[in-house]
């Protein structure tokens, strides 16, 4: 009796293991088709899944830049004008870019390292120029 109650007891471990992989002690297919030791089809048979080790993952994220604008389409003319214009165009030299670089610098507005104001008894105090 003993012997009996030992091996139903480890046929309960040994299905409630199997269970957990996706299979039965018997190797039949259940209903979805997960198969035990020697699996053998059921209803909804799978196929095996090989891998030949180049499955990669990638993460990917996304951040929004602001509100959404759809986008428009250009007519088939208006396409063909731009590439026009666009071909004609020359690049821009090296010196030319330092020219316009110059320019930029010179129309920004210049920041003052020391900013001196006069406080309430009259006497010049040093502020801080990112206040301004």
């Amino acid at each position: 009796m003993k012997k009996v109650l030992l091996i139903v007891a480890f046929f309960v471990v040994a299905g409630a293991a199997q269970a957990q992989i996706g299979g039965s002690i018997s190797g039949h297919a259940g209903i979805n088709g997960a198969g035990g030791l020697e699996s053998h089809g059921g209803l909804n048979p799978q196929s095996p899944i090989l891998n030949n080790g180049t499955t990669t993952f990638n993460n990917v994220f996304g951040t929004n830049p602001g509100e959404f604008v759809p986008s428009t389409f250009a007519t088939y003319k208006d396409a063909v004008a731009d590439a026009k214009a666009n071909a004609n165009k020359q690049p821009l030299t090296l010196a030319d870019i330092a020219r316009q670089a110059q320019a930029e610098k010179k129309a920004a507005e210049t920041k003052s390292a020391m900013v001196l104001e006069q406080n309430s008894d009259g006497k010049l105090v040093i502020a801080d120029p990112k206040k301004q």
